[in-house]
Formats: structure tokens, sequence, C-alpha cells
């Protein structure tokens, strides 16, 4: 999925200042993941990577926010059971036309991964199950690392594990209430939307692979109430670099 080469061109062209390869020099107080894709850029060719694995891999662009003094990291997963069907195309591409290898492990814990794995996330209830444990070792790093973190306000709010929104925060994990409607949307881009709109007093940046993140900000733009600084930053090749394309989402 993503933006026709020929669309980033008009934006580049149409929107100079906003779309573009420059980061604006701002502090950005809330980064918003779109963690589906990072899911399947983890894995092992001979699946003997372990839970613990699984969140090294994820937790340290969070403490690397945490530490230069960033406030609040949202974390969004698709729910399967909410994602539209017009997805089903996208999944068919992703996975493959031809039925995935059988499940050997289903076990999700730091000691053990499901097995194998690009099976264990095709399967809508491991999928769900692998989501809830990054959850659940988000919050024990945090609980870990908060201590060193400059902001006593510092949390992660994570959407995607079932009927609930968590907030891991100096006072441990507790749901969000406030926002359970939330958890009918499905389809991680518009989860993105949605929590772009909760700041709209906040320097934000969204995180993202694809770049069909910007039209779909851009649509909601003439309803929002945002008054300051929305950047969308597209993730490199290697998730290893640490290097952002700083993408300012114009109003129509």
């Amino acid at each position: 999925m993503g933006l026709h080469p020929d669309v980033k061109k008009h934006l580049r062209e149409r929107f100079p200042q906003c779309v573009n390869d420059a980061a604006p020099d701002i502090a950005t107080e809330v980064i918003v993941w779109d963690a589906m894709w990072s899911l399947f850029k983890f894995h092992s060719d001979d699946d003997t990577k372990c839970g613990e694995d699984l969140i090294d891999f994820l937790w340290w662009p969070l403490e690397r926010f945490f530490l230069a003094g960033g406030n609040t990291y949202v974390v969004c997963f698709d729910i399967p059971e909410h994602v539209p069907n017009a997805k089903a195309e996208e999944h068919a591409k992703r996975y493959g036309s031809a039925a995935p290898e059988p499940l050997t492990s289903t076990e999700c814990s730091y000691e053990k991964l499901p097995a194998p794995w690009r099976s264990a996330l095709a399967n809508r209830r491991v999928r769900a199950q692998v989501c809830t444990f990054i959850a659940e070792g988000f919050a024990q790093r945090f609980e870990k690392r908060k201590s060193t973190f400059p902001k006593s306000t510092a949390h992660i709010i994570v959407h995607g594990t079932g009927d609930s929104i968590k907030k891991v925060s100096f006072l441990g994990c507790r749901d969000m209430p406030e926002h359970n409607a939330a958890c009918q949307i499905g389809e991680g881009d518009l989860s993105v939307a949605y929590w772009v709109q909760q700041f709209h007093d906040s320097n934000v940046v969204v995180r993202v692979l694809d770049s069909d993140q910007v039209p779909i900000l851009m649509l909601r733009a003439p309803h929002s109430t945002k008054i300051t600084t929305l950047c969308v930053a597209r993730e490199p090749q290697e998730f290893a670099q640490a290097y952002y394309l700083g993408v300012r989402v114009p109003t129509p």
C-alpha cells in the first residue's frame, strides 16, 4: 500500500513547504505509531527468536523518545475483528494467495513465540495474543526504566489489544474507558488519525511505513481542530536507522 509516485510528486510540487525531506526543527511532544508493519519486519528464518527479542526490537525507539523528553507515545495495532473488508485484498498480497504454513506453536512468552512467525501473524487470534503480549512487555520495560525519563508525565497508550485502550505511566497500567468507542476502529491507519486528533494542541509526529497515511489525514483536516504542527514520518527501509522524512500535512 502507499501513494502512487505521481501523487507524491504532485504533493511535493503543490505543497513544497509541507512535503519535503526536512523535518521541522520543533520539539516533538507526541508520537503516534502504526506498529503493525513492525511485526512483519521482525522475523527469524529459523523461528529461534523469543518474546524477549520481540520486545527488544520494538522498545528502543520508545525509550529514546522518553529519554529525550518526549511525553506521549501512542502504539496502534490492527484489531482484526474490526478491520474493513476492503483490507482483505491487501492481506492477500501481504500473506500470499497460498494458505500459510500450519502453526507449530501458539505460545507467546518471553521464552517463546508462535511459529512459524508469518503464519502467526496471518492468524487473527494468535496475532491478537501477540499484541497483548507486547503491551504487557512495554509496561514492564516502562516500569524498569521510568526513573531515567525526564518527564514524570511520560506515558504510553496502546490501541489494539481488545476491548480497552491501555495507558502505561508512572502510576502503572490502566484502562482508558473514555476511549472505549475507539476500540471499534480496527484499521491501524484510521486509529492513527483518531489519536492525532486527541492531541490537537501538541506537536505530533506520526510514525508510519505507508504513505497513504498522508491523504487519510488530509481528508480529516477540514474537520480537525488541530492547531499545532503535525508531521508524518515515513520509516526508512532499514528499521535500525533513525532518520525520518518530515512531511507536514497540508489542508486540501
